[in-house]
């Protein structure tokens, strides 16, 4: 059984999102200990750095980030990000947004059409990557030594999620 806080950055949460949560949250509590928090109204960079504050003052083993427009999620996926033990594991999942490329990818030195990171197109299994979209993300207590907050900063065109895989990157994480 693990310690597992989720965090949701809530920003558009539709239906299916509050349907799928309202029979997955119940029968996750079933096999772990389970907190879930909601950040509502924020943009999503400050909405993951309050929810980081709140796993951080509590002890749960896991920081699991659940994005709203991603609404299909399984207690399978959640053992699935548990398995490999390592700092951050997440789902394959796709870009909202044409061109709706894979958000698991490769850090390049030059920027590519669509920044440092070129998409990974991958079969099932576990694959090491360099940037991981936050649809379902789960991130072990550790890996928040090796960074300084705040954890999630958006710039320019870089999203949250760039800057943070960034961070381990360059840490060798």
């Amino acid at each position: 059984m693990a310690k597992i806080f989720i965090g949701i950055p809530s920003i558009r949460q539709d239906k299916d999102f509050i349907e799928s949560m309202q029979k997955f949250l119940p029968e996750l509590a079933k096999i772990h200990t389970i907190e879930c928090v909601e950040v509502r109204n924020r943009p999503v960079d400050e909405a993951r750095n309050m929810i980081v504050d709140f796993f951080l003052e509590r002890d749960y083993d896991y920081l699991l980030f659940l994005d709203d427009d991603h609404s299909e999620h399984t207690i399978e996926m959640v053992e699935t990000l548990l398995k490999p033990n390592e700092y951050v594991c997440a789902m394959k999942c796709y870009a909202k947004n044409f061109p709706y490329f894979c958000t698991l990818a490769d850090y390049q030195e030059h920027d590519s059409e669509y920044g440092r990171y070129q998409s990974k197109e991958l079969k099932g299994g576990y694959h090491y990557c360099d940037l991981v979209g936050f649809g379902m993300t789960l991130i072990k207590r550790e890996t928040f030594k090796f960074l300084n907050k705040p954890y999630f900063v958006c710039i320019n065109d870089t999203r949250e999620d760039n800057y943070f895989c960034d961070n381990l990157h360059f840490k060798g994480i």
